[in-house]
């Protein structure tokens, strides 16, 4: 695995700017305006990292926020951005926030990090912490055929389908909205990508790991965020993808 402090410097580095980080914060803000989400709704992001997503939050005039992660490194660059976030662990989500409640909670790219009994009980501390009617976000890396290097180089544990989510969710009082995969038009070339990087993982095991935070060359970024916003804005239902975002409601 990397070094993680150094990949939270790389995120703080590049989030703002990089076409993933961007498409990803355009499908959240998206979400809350069509699940009618006011700007005074109480969020959490549980598993903030450097506060990117909470930074465009707060741009987009959302004024009560809160964040936590389980990194030291991760919270002094929040805070670093101004953020009011504090370090914490997600499997004490609960313990945390006791006493609290919220109309929305984000986890992106957290429960990848868990096996099927730890995310079912993630999911459930997730469901007590939402007020009726509250709205869970989750943004899951997908599909086994788009492992590579950055599953390694992060510690990625499992990858998930959308019947994958449906068992998850099933014993819950979550009831699923949305489930959709992206980036779509892109994915073939993260399938040679990721191909081609499990090949050289065969080949030679000692080959150096990298993650897939890095920037591209402005041009080639702006086009993989122009294609990527395009489709997520005209494309409801999305054979496949190399992520999986899910929406889910508490039930009243």
């Amino acid at each position: 695995m990397l070094d993680r402090q150094i990949e939270y410097l790389k995120m703080a580095e590049v989030e703002e700017s990089m076409w993933w980080y961007r498409s990803l914060h355009a499908l959240v803000t998206d979400t809350l305006a069509r699940q009618n989400v006011t700007t005074d709704a109480q969020i959490l992001d549980a598993g903030c990292g450097t506060g990117g997503l909470l930074l465009h939050l707060k741009k987009q005039g959302f004024a009560n926020t809160a964040g936590f992660d389980l990194s030291p490194d991760a919270v002094d660059a929040c805070k670093h951005r101004g953020l009011d976030v504090t370090q914490g662990d997600l499997s004490n989500v609960d313990q945390l926030f006791e006493g609290s409640t919220f109309d929305v909670i984000i986890s992106n790219d957290t429960l990848c990090y868990f096996d099927d009994a730890g995310c079912t009980d993630l999911l459930a501390k997730f469901e007590k912490l939402l007020r009726p009617g509250g709205i869970l976000i989750l943004n899951l890396p997908a599909l086994k055929a788009f492992s590579g290097m950055h599953d390694l180089g992060v510690g990625i544990k499992q990858r998930f389908d959308r019947g994958h989510v449906n068992t998850l969710v099933e014993s819950s009082a979550l009831q699923i909205e949305r489930k959709v995969y992206w980036p779509f038009l892109v994915s073939p070339l993260v399938y040679a990508v990721r191909s081609i990087q499990r090949l050289r993982l065969k080949l030679n095991p000692n080959v150096a790991i990298k993650s897939d935070v890095e920037l591209p060359a402005a041009p080639v970024n702006y086009l993989l965020e122009k294609l990527t916003l395009l489709e997520n804005q005209i494309l409801a239902h999305k054979p496949f993808g190399s992520s999986l975002f899910v929406v889910a409601k508490k039930r009243q």
